[in-house]
């Protein structure tokens, strides 16, 4: 719809707060109220000062407060609504400033004035106030919706009782001279929906002057609204008719409107349906639907023929199609009678355009396509049936003539040919489900030998064809009772086989023309027609005599080309039996290739047959292959011995070779003969054919997307090649094997290399000669990019492609020459080759052959294989272009393939050099060992395992090639150091093979290496192995540990040779044994047998590096490993501890550092096992050590802390110490902070280190008995060194300055973290459990909140003195003494220690003590002058626990006297609490409020008959308090006050209850649920007192504490109670709630605003007189312009219920 159009949106009621709908409610109430007892005209009072306000308000930028006053207005104008549009229309014409918001506000409540109670106004009034309406609506040109719709939807609204009216004024807007405003036509067309009986008389009039309009419009909105509005017109004249009967007017038929319709149509149809806005054209369909039964008939059915296809069309420019499906339905039910004849002619065109939709399925989710999907139902409702489709036919007439041949064979065989004719029309039918029909009736056919030999062929092709159809797209969803293309290729297929093996008359009509489908164009059925083939060749060579397939069949392939078939599918057998189809095939056609094979082919292809079934399985492809290649030498030879006949001819076909060919043999071709010259014998097949059919066939359209057939053709080829004698017909045939190789495909690549080899052999220069010639043109090539600046990237992939090609073929001639011949031509042209080839290497498979190519050149040149020492000057560079490609290379089989090149390249002359050795060492490890984490974890049964096997066994062989080659210490110390960062990997399989190869290698050397002059006389490295091994003998794999002790073993042995001595190696067998088969249990006490002898066997020289070497031990990833290491060290450091006495700090730092790295528990303890065993020969350089670490001790410090504090001995004189530390010291130092206002606290670090120690030591229950004599001391010590700490920082250095520069000097950075206060909570804690006090530590670990504030740390140390007198009472009189004296400490946080202590012991009545509480109440008194906020309010709270006394609890102590005593005193502190307002968050007041609530409980009226009316005043002041606490507890206060009130101070009481009642209704409203209830008690205690019989029985029924209280209704009865019983009262309550106009808070003001609206609603008239309306007005339109939009609602909302004022 253009802009401007479309139905007036109406807007909804808008909630402004929780509970409007309810508010809402209540104000409507009470508006009904009003205007029952309101007078019936205006009083001309406040309602016209304040409708004006509320004009203004409307411009409010808050959408709320816009709905809330035009609520508002709304209310006003219902009871009032003429003076009320009178008013709104003056204002909007005033020259006041007006919003476009505030516009379409006011005018929104206009809409529903007119729609609400439009009825009320009479005929007079709707003239007066319609012409405004209009004005406004067509005062703007343009097309405004948001204020120009509400005015049309007002029109509307008066118009259903005043439609006259409204039309009269609504035609004057009708000019001809000038088009109408959009809205106007728009008022029209809904007038005439909602108002059809009378809108019929003015249409005639109105589409008259119409007409003349159509043609001038130009806008698109304007044309949407004329289409809209004759749309409208049309339809309401329909109905009108349809409904005759009930019309006012039955005289009215549809031919008074048919002329102007008629004009109209041919606008709309002939001009505007072709529009560019798609809005237009939709609503123009709409309303030519609309039109055609109004229509004459004529019109109607010449417009047809092009009406339809134009209705047709737009359902290609439109998505949704519904607006056009209800235009076509319509014109249809229209045309009828009338247009038959025009409907059929466009049936197909209708049909077409309604079937895709009937096919769609509705979504009902989207209502548009259900109402669409009928309508198209309803249109082919009209048009009749749709057709069937012919697919069923074909299939069901094919299926009927099958049953017909099967069943009248001698009835159709006269038939058959018009039959088959008929059959060949179906041949290319595209549906899968006619193709099986029709190939079940070719079977029917062949099985009665109906198929001839003119027709049989084309149906044969056909079946053949569909063994060529590919799979179905995944994507494509399978429907039920389809035929998929695999099923009808499976289906063919086994037709085929059947027609085959069974069907005897086809074998003349199969054989041989089976074999002509073997081309490209049929490779899909290629496993099916060989199967065939070879069936019938069996039966056609067993026949006798055996028929020539050549005789009468010109279209077979020659003898060579059908061998070089058979040899490729033989080389390259595939899942299915092809290979064995592939030999019987050639069985057959022995003869019909060559007879001199037959003998040959006889004894070696049951052979062949026996292999391809025992032994191909995929794994060995490359012997078969051979095998396979060897059957083909073996057959070329034995056709070679048959006479060469006609040598050039059969060359003729292949264009490649011809020119060669007949250039070698000095023949040239014959001219072409009309008929071919032909022995009379038919000629044999020779070698040359094969080959020339070989090479013909490289090109060969089917092996495209066969690269390895492919490349075992080029093989054969080569083996052809190999039994020519001609150099040129030779070059020939390398040529085409080189041009023919794709080298993107690496299977031809690899094949083109193997074929070439093979040539050489024979053929070695002619080979050289042409891989130089590529290799020189490949690396001569320039770029072929844009001026040589753009690079062409294909060409250069495919050169590098290419050169990959032509190093393999370097690497195969190199195994495959002649060995005399080679070494002559190794260095040039070979190696020159290959050496300008390793610079340039750029890709993967380049790369990959240079490593292939580097091996075979080095295995050539093995001294084994030329029998002699060939010193290769290029090696190091081939062996380092290997090492390079094994960095990059993550393939297992290329990775295979680069250790074998690199061992066969370390066996040529000369030997690698050190760093040569150690990089390579590296390399390999690091592309090996890690290997194995990539296989699957059924890794065992795969490819890859078998691989990686390999490639472990090549890495063996290539690290003893190494040592072997050079037997020194040398080599001996790179393998060692190569070899530990893996034996000490986490993966087993690295671990394995690592120790493996360091196994072979230890005994390579003990085996090889020779000690004397000359060599070094001592092992310098025997103690740091030893330590590596250690871990390895007891590793979690079991294979690994006989491995690791053998190792051990082999270096003993060499120790002991080096040091020329010999040494019982008895133990070690039994201990290898025992290691081997160890349980759990068993190995640490084996690990430690062989701990001691390794201890032993170290010397002193290497007895620290053996020590350091086992620290990496520690921390192995496995458990038995580190638990060995462990074991280890704690067996020397007990043996070899003493020698270790300089050097204690290091051994402890090597300890600590490690455990912090230990992840296993046993190792962990065996660990510090060793520290004890250290402490115990230098406890004192060992307690040093530990308290040098710094503060917070870690774990590990923390474990060598109670390893060494089980000692009984130290244990009580290091607390003893301890505590006498903490008590002597200050706990912390105040530092002046710049950023600060007041000076921070920073923890001494002495006393801090040593409450953390005691934390450690109070852990071990060996501490308990040392603590026992003195626990009273030590906890009121705890608990107030723990009170000290709060809000302290660490004791690092400027750590609570802000802004410290970067060059400060801390400390100790890790005390940054430190918390004083949780240092001494968990000294506490550790403390409390030591003891058994396990009552007082569950109150401390059940407080999760953090308690580093005072007020928070006085709430748990109130629970400690609670649990201390109910779970240990013993020690309450022994802590109060020792806490009495921090009373007046110098510490604030030690005072509120102490004082919270004390309050709570009052509480519980200290277990009956009446001395002991009058003591501690004694004490509070005398801290209520304490200078702490805190300490006071602790005071009160104590004092306040004399509420408590009020009955003697479970002791049966009467405490009546304490009370009287101490209750003046009491009240008075309270009394003077409520004034102690230094606290900011006024916890003072309100301790004292919570207090006196409590005490009031257990006083007398005569102990506060002098406080309760002070109490009642100072209150006052917190019922408006910003805290909900203050607010809660004081009107809570407020109603328990009420119980001392039935005596004499009751007057005074009401007083304060009248000035206070406004406050607690409105509170009621407050947000918080607490103050709430506390105001619903107090109502409920104060009512009684009101003397408002009516007014109680309310506060007692509604004012529930569990209820929900409906605000609004509640105020709104309650106001009329209170303007009955409470009217002498009203004065003050009106200006009480004046006051709340001005409160700063938002709720009270809007409650407020609410409130006293309801009470002067609700007032009855005689008594408004007595009532001041107009400072109520006054403030309710201020507070129409309050900050807060709420408060502005709620005022708009208030003004509403005055509107009789």
């Amino acid at each position: 719809m253009p802009e401007g159009g479309g139905a007036t949106a109406t807007l909804d009621s808008v909630t402004v707060a929780d509970g409007a709908d309810e508010l809402d409610r209540g104000l409507e109430e009470a508006a009904v109220t009003a205007e029952r007892a309101a007078p019936s005209e205006l009083p001309g009072g406040a309602d016209s000062g304040l409708l004006t306000s509320l004009l203004d308000a409307a411009s409010d930028v808050q959408d709320e407060v816009r709905a809330s006053v035009s609520t508002a207005i709304f209310t006003l104008g219902r009871s009032k609504p003429y003076d009320v549009l009178l008013t709104v229309f003056n204002y909007l014409t005033s020259d006041r400033p007006k919003g476009f918001m505030q516009r379409i506000c006011v005018l929104q409540a206009v809409e529903e004035i007119c729609r609400d109670v439009g009825a009320e106004l009479d005929d007079h009034e709707v003239m007066e106030i319609a012409p405004l309406i209009v004005n406004e609506m067509v005062s703007s040109k343009e097309v405004i919706p948001q204020i120009q719709a509400p005015c049309s939807e007002a029109l509307v609204g008066l118009g259903q009782n005043h439609c006259f009216q409204v039309m009269e004024i609504l035609t004057t807007k009708l000019e001809t001279s000038q088009l109408p405003h959009f809205f106007t036509l728009q008022t029209m067309g809904s007038l005439a929906t909602s108002n059809v009986y009378t809108m019929v008389p003015f249409l005639k009039g109105i589409l008259g002057p119409m007409q003349p309009m159509l043609n001038m419009v130009k806008q698109d909105n304007l044309k949407w609204a004329f289409a809209f509005v004759i749309a409208r017109f049309c339809e309401c004249i329909t109905e009108y008719l349809a409904n005759i009967d009930k019309a006012p007017d039955p005289l009215v038929k549809k031919e008074f409107y048919s002329t102007e319709v008629n004009s109209a149509f041919d606008v709309l149809f002939n001009s505007w349906l072709t529009s560019k806005d798609s809005k237009v054209r939709l609503q123009v369909a709409e309303a030519i639907g609309q039109m055609a039964h109004i229509l004459d008939t004529d019109k109607l059915s010449d417009s047809l023929p092009k009406l339809l296809p134009a209705l047709l069309q737009l359902y290609k420019r439109h998505p949704e199609p519904y607006p056009v499906t209800c235009a076509l339905a319509m014109v249809l039910d229209a045309s009828l009678i009338t247009g038959k004849h025009v409907l059929e002619l466009h049936m197909e065109a209708m049909l077409n355009a309604l079937f895709q939709q009937v096919c769609a399925v509705p979504d009902y989710t989207m209502p548009l396509t259900v109402k669409n999907h009928y309508e198209v139902l309803r249109c082919c409702d009209t048009l009749g049936r749709l057709a069937h489709s012919s697919d069923r036919v074909r299939t069901g007439s094919l299926t009927v003539l099958k049953h017909l041949i099967n069943a009248s064979e001698f009835e159709l065989a006269q038939k058959v040919p018009d039959i088959e004719a008929g059959l060949r029309l179906l041949l290319n039918d595209p549906s899968n489900k006619v193709k099986k029909a029709l190939t079940q009736v070719i079977v029917a056919l062949a099985h009665r030998g109906f198929l001839t030999q003119q027709d049989g062929p084309v149906f044969i092709e056909f079946i053949v064809r569909q063994c060529c159809l590919a799979d179905d797209p995944p994507t494509k969803r399978p429907v039920e009772a389809e035929v998929t293309a695999e099923s009808l290729r499976a289906m063919c297929e086994n037709v085929l086989h059947l027609l085959s093996t069974t069907v005897e008359p086809m074998l003349p009509l199969l054989w041989p023309h089976l074999l002509e489908y073997v081309v490209p164009e049929y490779a899909g059925a290629l496993p099916t027609v060989i199967k065939c083939a070879a069936q019938l060749a069996g039966r056609a060579r067993r026949m006798q005599p055996e028929p020539d397939i050549y005789a009468n069949n010109p279209n077979l392939h020659q003898p060579a080309t059908l061998l070089s078939y058979m040899v490729v599918w033989l080389g390259c057998p595939e899942p299915g039996g092809r290979g064995q189809h592939a030999l019987q095939l050639m069985d057959g056609l022995v003869n019909q290739i060559n007879t001199g094979l037959a003998e040959l082919w006889d004894l070696r292809l049951p052979e062949l047959t026996d292999k391809l079934n025992e032994n191909y399985d995929g794994r060995h492809g490359r012997d078969w292959e051979l095998a396979v290649l060897s059957f083909l030498r073996e057959s070329l030879v034995a056709v070679d011995n048959q006479e060469w006949v006609d040598q050039v001819g059969t060359l003729g076909r292949y264009s490649p070779l011809r020119t060669a060919a007949t250039s070698a043999l000095m023949i040239r071709p014959a001219p072409p003969l009309a008929t071919p010259v032909l022995p009379p014998a038919r000629r044999q097949m020779a070698s040359a054919d094969a080959g020339a059919a070989m090479a013909g066939h490289l090109n060969s359209p089917l092996y495209v997307d066969r690269p390895r057939e492919r490349a075992f053709l080029m093989r054969c080829m080569a083996a052809s090649v190999c039994r020519q004698q001609h150099k040129k017909l030779v070059c020939a045939h390398i040529d085409a094997i080189f041009a023919a190789v794709r080298h993107t495909e690496p299977c031809e690549r690899q094949g083109c290399a193997l074929a070439l080899g093979l040539v050489s052999s024979v053929h070695l220069d002619p080979v050289l000669a042409k891989l130089d010639q590529v290799a020189r043109a490949e690396l001569t090539k320039k770029p072929t990019g844009l001026l040589g600046l753009m690079k062409d990237t294909k060409g250069e992939a495919a050169q590098e492609r290419m050169r990959a090609t032509v190093i393999l073929c370097y690497g195969q001639v190199a195994m495959m020459a002649p060995q005399h011949l080679l070494l002559e031509r190794f260095e040039v042209p070979v190696f020159r080759d290959l050496q300008t080839f390793l610079p340039t290497c750029k890709t993967a498979e380049v790369r990959r052959a240079l490593v292939e190519t580097s091996g075979e050149l080095a295995r050539a040149l093995h001294p084994d294989r030329l029998k002699e020492r060939y010193r290769f000057r290029g090696r190091d560079q081939l062996l380092q272009f290997t090492l390079s490609a094994l960095r990059v290379e993550h393939e297992l089989d290329v990775v295979h393939l680069i250790l074998a090149t690199a061992t066969a390249l370390v066996s040529l002359e000369p030997a690698l050099s050190t760093e040569d050795r150690t990089r390579m060492l590296q390399t390999v490890f690091e592309a090996v060992y890690p290997v194995r984490r990539e296989l699957p974890q059924d890794h065992q049964s795969t490819v890859q395992y078998q691989i990686h096997r390999k490639i472990v066994s090549e890495l063996d062989r290539l690290v003893c090639t190494l040592l072997l080659r050079d037997v020194t210490p040398a080599v001996l110390d790179d393998l060692v150091t190569s070899l530990v960062p893996w034996v000490t990997s986490q993966a087993a399989h690295e671990r394995a093979h690592s120790m493996s190869t360091l196994g072979m290698v230890l005994q390579a050397y003990l085996d090889n290496v020779q000690v004397g002059e000359g060599n070094p006389v001592s092992f310098c490295v025997g103690g740091q192995l030893l330590a590596t091994l250690v871990p390895r003998c007891v590793d979690p794999e079991l294979t690994i540990r006989p491995i690791a002790v053998d190792a051990v073993h082999t270096v003993l042995k060499i120790v002991s040779r080096y040091e020329g001595n010999q040494w019982d190696m008895e133990a070690m067998k039994e201990l290898r044994e025992r290691l081997l088969n160890a349980e759990e249990s068993n190995l640490k006490q084996d690990m430690a047998t062989l701990s001691q002898i390794l201890s032993e066997k170290v010397s002193s020289s290497q007895l620290r590096p053996f020590f350091e070497t086992l620290l990496p031990g520690l921390v192995d990833r496995h458990a038995t490993s580190s638990l060995g290491a462990a074991v280890a060290t704690t067996v020397l450091l007990r043996m070899r501890g003493a020698e270790f006495y300089q050097h204690v700090p290091e051994v402890l730092h090597g300890l600590h550092t490690k455990l912090a790295e230990i992840s296993h528990s046993e190792t962990r303890q065996e660990t510090l096992c060793a520290v004890q065993t250290l402490s115990s020969h230098h406890i004192v350089a060992v307690t040093s050590a530990l308290l040098a670490y710094p503060l917070p001790y870690d774990d590990h410090v923390v474990d060598c802390w109670r390893v060494i504090g089980r000692d009984p001995r130290l244990s009580s004189n290091i607390l003893q110490q301890f505590m006498e530390l903490v008590s002597s010291s200050a706990p912390y130092e105040e530092q002046r902070d710049p950023g600060r206002d007041q000076p921070v606290r920073i923890a001494m670090l002495q006393p801090l280190c040593a409450i953390s120690a005691m934390t450690e030591m109070f852990a071990l229950p060996e501490v308990a008995e040392s603590c026992a004599p003195d626990v009273p001391q030590l906890l009121a010590r705890l608990l107030l060194a723990q009170a000290a700490y709060v809000g302290v920082f660490p004791p690092v250095s400027g750590a609570a300055v802000k802004n410290q520069p970067a060059h400060s000097f801390v400390p100790n950075r890790g005390a940054y973290k430190l918390s004083p206060f949780r240092i001494a909570s968990e000294a506490l804690l550790a403390f409390l459990r030591c003891v058994q006090l396990n009552e007082l530590a569950e109150v401390m670990t059940s407080r999760t909140e953090p308690l580093e504030d005072l007020g928070r740390y006085s709430e748990f140390v109130i629970a400690m003195s609670s649990t201390v007198v109910t779970q240990s009472p013993h020690l309450m009189a022994p802590l109060v003494r020792c806490l009495a004296s921090d009373l007046s400490s110098m510490y604030e946080a030690q005072r509120i220690a102490a004082v919270a202590f004390y309050g709570e012991l009052v509480r519980h009545r200290c277990a009956g003590s009446v001395p002991l509480i009058e003591t501690l109440l004694n004490s509070l008194v005398s801290r209520l002058i304490d200078s702490s906020p805190v300490v006071r309010r602790l005071c009160l709270l104590g004092l306040g626990h004399i509420s408590c006394l009020g009955h003697p609890g479970g002791f049966g102590v009467d405490y009546t006297q304490l009370v009287d005593l101490f209750a003046q005193q009491v009240m008075s502190a309270m009394l003077g609490g409520l004034d102690d307002r230094e606290d900011v968050g006024g916890s003072i007041p309100l301790q004292a409020m919570t207090a006196l609530a409590g005490v009031l409980r257990v006083v007398s009226e005569q102990q506060v008959q002098h406080t309760l009316i002070p109490i009642t005043i100072r209150i006052r002041v917190y019922f408006e308090s910003e805290s909900l606490a203050l607010r809660s507890t004081s009107f809570g206060l407020f109603g328990a006050c009420s119980a001392f009130c039935q005596g004499p101070l009751r007057d005074q009481y009401m007083e304060q209850t009248h000035n206070n009642l406004i406050s607690l209704l409105i509170h009621l409203n407050d947000p918080e649920p607490d103050v709430v209830l506390a105001c619903k008690t107090s109502l409920r205690q104060v009512g009684p007192l009101l003397e408002a019989r009516a007014i109680n029985a309310m506060f007692q029924k509604h004012l529930i504490d569990e209820g929900k209280l409906q605000y609004a209704n509640f105020v709104s009865d309650l106001s009329k109670l209170m303007v009955q019983e409470l009217e002498p009262k009203l004065h003050m309550y009106i200006m009480s709630l004046l006051a709340h106009f001005r409160s700063g808070w938002t709720e009270l003001k809007g409650t407020a605003a609410l409130l006293v609206a309801f009470l002067l609603c609700n007032l009855p008239t005689e008594h408004r007189q007595n009532v001041k309306v107009q400072p109520v007005c006054s403030g309710l339109k201020k507070l129409l312009q309050d900050p807060d939009w709420h408060v502005r609602s709620q005022a708009a909302k208030a003004i509403s219920l005055l509107h009789d004022y």
